[in-house]
């Protein structure tokens, strides 16, 4: 492969963004393996997503730390979705840019 052709990947800095007056899009923190333990019980959610489907300490801060990879290697921002007036997580979002070559983003709801 040629100098040229080598793409250099730029780590993502996921931002704080509002959305609304009660909510706050934000990155992970290893405060909300919660929520991960919540949606490892659901039925559906391991199935379509990484969310561990047995939960242990070991494998949600596993999944945190992916979360924190995707946007260190420019794969995209995922988000924790957490009410502003006590930062509680209630779900997940995330944007994919694994296409963005081509023109093309891809986002999808982790539960």
């Amino acid at each position: 492969m040629s100098r040229q052709d080598a793409t250099v990947v730029q780590p993502l800095e996921v931002p704080h963004l509002t959305a609304g007056d009660d909510l706050v899009l934000r990155p992970w923190e290893l405060n909300d393996l919660p929520l991960v333990r919540e949606a490892s019980s659901d039925e559906y959610i391991p199935l379509i997503t990484t969310v561990p489907a047995a939960y242990s300490q070991k494998a949600g801060e596993a999944f945190v730390r992916r979360q924190w990879e995707r946007a260190s290697t420019g794969g995209g921002y995922p988000f924790v979705i957490a009410r502003v007036h006590n930062d509680r997580p209630i779900g997940a979002i995330g944007l994919w840019l694994r296409d963005a070559g081509q023109g093309r983003a891809r986002s999808d709801t982790g539960w």
